[in-house]
């Protein structure tokens, strides 16, 4: 997946936010992450 010694050890320390390692997960395997807030009404708000 192309992960340094220097990114697992941000990853191990905590450096990283748990959302940008998910993402870069994500896009190693060829995808992207998409996160939504739903609401009780029914309307979804897509965040960026």
């Amino acid at each position: 997946m192309g992960v340094t010694k220097g990114r697992i050890s941000q990853i191990e320390q905590g450096s990283l936010s748990g959302q940008d390692v998910v993402a870069r997960y994500a896009a190693a395997l060829g995808g992207r992450l998409h996160q939504a807030i739903y609401f009780d009404d029914g309307d979804i708000a897509a965040i960026a």
